[in-house]
């Protein structure tokens, strides 16, 4: 099957408010078997870079352009033909959902556990995005008062069904995304009858069930994309020379360092924010050469603010490095 051609795009907030979305992302995972070698502890890195993408896109430069990437006016494409990434006016959230689903794929392609982690978390954000019926259909100015906002604030953890394994079909992102939104905008109706009425636990039920729709898809999205890039033992994946990976990336306390040593001896770690300021820097001992697991932060080191940071290890004249977001 011939897939959509997708633009690079970026930004990942979420429709129903960081707490839904990332109880969608730390699902997915489910869908994979022993053989991906998943650690269960991304799950939690999951909803973590959910929650910190959100953070980062409320200082976009460009709010309005972060937002087209999570709306999707479904009646307004289902009378165009030939709807496409240059129409923006109507949202930009079934490519945007395409786009993270490529770079999962390559992320498995490479054993970029790290990678996988964040392409997986905004493909969660995206379907979480089609799965939100006021996000998929346009304003209304007789929208029933306080519908939106009851939609969106989910109070309770979500029940949410588990995401189906057996499909192997082949399915276009994209296709599916506006599939999805579809389903959504049809039942926007139904919501605002039930807040007119007062029935809390009937919008309560339609939200779990869309935000089910939307595991459903990220999670046989994610099983097509590790299938399809050879069902890769991320467990077992090491970094390449050059490369080095934070365990798990959004990093908390107690995060792991890997990397590959050309040799035993000693090395230097050294982080640095986004602006390249040096935040932290010490010696480490190395027993032997090869895969090297060692804590991202030495005794006595400081927290850290929640960003964006690089880690690089220099031994002679052959340096790693690798982005992690610091979780809060």
């Amino acid at each position: 099957m011939s897939m959509t051609v997708i633009l690079s795009l970026h930004g990942s907030a979420m429709a129903f408010g960081p707490d839904a979305a990332a109880s969608v992302a730390s699902r997915i995972s489910t869908v994979l078997p022993m053989t991906a070698g998943w650690d269960p502890s991304w799950n939690v890195a999951l909803a973590a870079a959910v929650e910190a993408s959100a953070v980062a896109e409320e200082d976009a430069a460009d709010p309005e352009a972060v937002a087209r990437t999570h709306r999707w006016d479904a009646a307004r494409a289902s009378a165009d033909a030939t709807p496409g990434p240059a129409d923006a006016v109507g949202g930009l959230a079934p490519f945007a959902l395409a786009e993270s689903y490529v770079r999962l794929e390559m992320a498995f392609s490479s054993r970029d556990a790290a990678g996988a982690i964040d392409a997986a978390a905004t493909l969660a954000t995206h379907a979480s995005d089609l799965a939100d019926p006021f996000l998929v259909t346009a304003p209304d100015p007789a929208e029933v008062d306080g519908a939106r906002a009851l939609w969106s604030d989910a109070t309770t953890p979500a029940t949410l069904a588990p995401p189906a394994t057996a499909d192997e079909t082949v399915i276009d992102p994209v296709a599916a995304a506006m599939a999805l939104a579809r389903e959504s905008a049809a039942l926007r109706p139904a919501i605002e009858d039930a807040v007119a009425r007062g029935e809390g636990a009937a919008v309560d039920r339609m939200r779990d069930e869309r935000l089910s729709a939307a595991l459903a898809l990220a999670g046989r999205l994610t099983l097509q994309a590790w299938r399809r890039a050879g069902s890769p033992d991320l467990g077992a994946a090491t970094p390449n020379p050059g490369e080095a990976w934070v365990r798990p990336n959004p990093a908390r306390a107690g995060a792991t360092l890997l990397f590959d040593a050309v040799s035993a001896g000693s090395a230097r770690l050294e982080l640095f924010d986004v602006s390249g300021r040096r935040v932290g820097e010490r010696s480490i001992t190395l027993t032997a050469p090869g895969p090297q697991r060692v804590p991202l932060d030495g005794p006595g080191s400081g927290s850290r603010p929640a960003g964006v940071y690089l880690a690089r290890v220099t031994q002679g004249d052959r340096v790693a490095t690798a982005r992690f977001i610091q979780a809060r």
